[in-house]
């Protein structure tokens, strides 16, 4: 079942979760709620109703109207009188009178509904991942069965897709998918064999579990592309997969979370977790699913038993999935959601191809994209634009040689190669992830028709990482920044002015109205002009909701480290390490200056900035 919220845990912790919930609500994000019988349900809140004791009346606010008070309903809501009591009391009546609850109305048929009957209870609210939970879906949930896992079922479908490749040689069609709610009776136990997933998620012989995946596969309204559904997707996806790579009729098919406690001889993260490195295996390999042949798992096997007696470093591993993907014995995949019209497929730390970035031309949006507006109104984070460009290595060129010169004389750019890819600055969790197509320079973009513009998501980053990444290879911007918060010393704001951790993550902003707030809000000014040469943006926006401004300073501290670099090689390399670790190329700091003497020159003394490789990680196919 999934965990719902209800209003006494948003206002927990001076109502972390509820100021998420109000700029959900503001940015007229879909929302989970439980309907009846245990399904679940996307709604859009178009009107919040709070009761005014003064007045004996409920007041009405729109996302436009709360954006301009989301103070005073915070406060409402958050303060310990009688009439925060009275909201927290869920009504004994759906007709219940008096100051006895908040209303949340939902979108419906392009307007509110104005019944009573028709207001979702907070209680209903699903604890998604916005709010610090698991439970995602994209589709109805089925009664007693918690929702559908997003993640968890669109890799089952994938791996279902191409195991049907395997035993049909052909791809799967919608005509031989399912048969009414039920997967095809005649093809799916055969399919079904070469694909291996932890019985806890999921069970083909379970019928409930084929109905769920069936439904998950042609509900069109969720998947957010047109017309498009999971199932075009990820028949999409096992067309690209068998056009870049060989799959013979021996192959099977491992989701990456079979592995997951069961000590399998076959499994490929056994070495990595004895070899000492802290990053998460799912930094190392981002895998999905792993394609083996016979040889493959044999292949597994060994190299296994060979790691129990001496332990294997990850360069050895990572040299070992190499041959073996040359070979074509074992395939780690890597899925992201696509636009079925246009699928691609990249090669990741192979010794044939890399991803590098470019910079050079990039005007329209700017490379550091900060502004106040957005496709769905106010935003409080940075983009940082670039182009990602594809390498095909020159002859004898290794992955790790290749990523020490990444800039140099390293091969040639495959035509046509070239994405539009942003990092952008994640208000949720204060990390950094990639996400593919970009806004216009600051002007509001056309939309597709869910509004979404950027469907792919590509990994993320913590601020802990991304803090020390652009510390470790580029001071420069940092140090400008520092300039700046220099002038707030001895005042009521205090900023940290170190520079491996620069962002404002700890600031305290006092209470609105607060000489704390007012100075943050001069503090936000400064980053604006440092990067864009004015302060001509919607402040108000901001001062309305501590969390709003806080967000905007630490995306702008983010924006400057950046923006401040003169050298654009190293402003480049700043880039291409966020990158690295985001789409998990490998975690990479410092600057590889090889024998670029402007880029020695730009360095300078500064030995601590050199070039450090913690780890390359495993190569895998990312069809996205």
């Amino acid at each position: 079942m999934a965990t719902k919220i209800g209003l006494k845990e948003l206002r927990k912790n001076n109502g972390k979760r509820l100021s998420i919930f109000l700029n959900e609500f503001i940015q007229e994000e879909d929302l989970i709620y439980e309907g009846s019988s245990g399904s679940f349900e996307y709604r859009r809140i178009g009107e919040i109703e709070l009761y005014d004791t003064s007045t004996n009346k409920y007041v009405s606010y729109t996302p436009t109207k709360a954006s301009q008070n989301i103070i005073k309903i915070r406060d409402a809501i958050l303060a310990k009188d009688e009439q925060a009591r009275d909201i927290l009391e869920e009504p004994k009546t759906k007709t219940a009178k008096g100051p006895n609850q908040i209303r949340v109305y939902p979108v419906q048929a392009g307007s509110k509904t104005k019944l009573e009957t028709a207001h979702l209870p907070f209680a209903k609210l699903v604890k998604t991942e916005v709010f610090g939970g698991t439970f995602s879906m994209d589709g109805p949930g089925e009664a007693g069965g918690g929702g559908v896992d997003t993640e968890i079922y669109s890799e089952i479908l994938s791996m279902y897709c191409l195991s049907y490749f395997i035993v049909k040689n052909q791809a799967i069609t919608k005509d031989t998918f399912n048969s009414g709610s039920d997967l095809i009776a005649d093809i799916w136990p055969a399919v079904q064999k070469r694909c291996h997933i932890p019985p806890s998620l999921f069970k083909f012989s379970d019928k409930k579990d084929r109905e769920k995946l069936v439904k998950f596969a042609i509900e069109p309204k969720k998947f957010k592309i047109g017309k498009f559904n999971w199932l075009d997707c990820c028949i999409a996806q096992s067309k690209k997969i068998k056009e870049n790579i060989n799959i013979d009729n021996t192959c099977h098919i491992f989701n990456d979370k079979f592995y997951a406690n069961l000590n399998k001889d076959t499994d490929p993260y056994k070495a990595y977790l004895k070899s000492g490195n802290t990053a998460k295996p799912d930094k190392w390999n981002p895998a999905d699913m792993w394609v083996m042949n016979r040889f493959g798992l044999s292949e597994m096997r060994k190299f296994n038993r060979e790691s129990n007696l001496r332990t294997a470093s990850v360069i050895t591993l990572n040299e070992f999935l190499v041959k073996q993907w040359e070979d074509g014995n074992i395939y780690p995949i890597s899925l992201k959601k696509l636009n079925p019209t246009s699928p691609h497929f990249s090669l990741v730390n192979s010794n044939e191809y890399v991803e590098r970035i470019n910079i050079s031309n990039q005007t329209n949006p700017l490379t550091i994209e900060f502004t106040d507006t957005g496709s769905r109104g106010p935003n409080r984070d940075v983009k940082i634009n670039f182009v990602l460009e594809t390498i095909k290595l020159s002859p004898n060129t290794t992955a790790e040689q290749a990523q020490r010169d990444l800039f140099g004389t390293i091969g040639r750019v495959v035509e046509g190669s070239q994405k539009s890819i942003r990092l952008k600055f994640k208000v949720s969790t204060r990390g950094m992830e990639l996400e593919y197509e970009q806004t216009k320079g600051g002007s509001k973009p056309k939309s597709t028709k869910s509004g979404k513009l950027a469907e792919a998501k590509m990994g993320a980053l913590g601020s802990g990482e991304y803090n020390r990444l652009i510390s470790e290879t580029s001071k420069e911007g940092i140090i400008e920044l520092n300039k700046i918060k220099d002038n707030y010393r001895n005042t009521d704001l205090e900023l940290d002015t170190s520079t491996t951790s620069f962002t404002s993550h700890k600031l305290s902003l006092g209470n609105p109205g607060s000489n704390q707030q007012a100075l943050a809000g001069q503090y936000l000014d400064n980053i604006w002009e440092a990067i864009n040469g004015d302060t001509n943006y919607d402040k108000e926006y901001y001062l309305r909701n501590n969390t709003y401004l806080q967000d905007k300073i630490i995306s702008g501290e983010i924006g400057i480290s950046i923006h401040k670099i003169q050298n654009e090689k190293i402003k480049r390399t700043v880039i291409q390490n966020l990158y690295n670790a985001c789409a998990s190329v490998g975690i990479i700091g410092g600057i590889s200056a090889g024998n670029d003497e402007e880029l020695l020159d730009a360095v300078g003394s500064g030995l601590s900035n050199m070039q450090n490789i913690d780890f390359l990680g495993g190569i895998h196919g990312k069809v996205f």
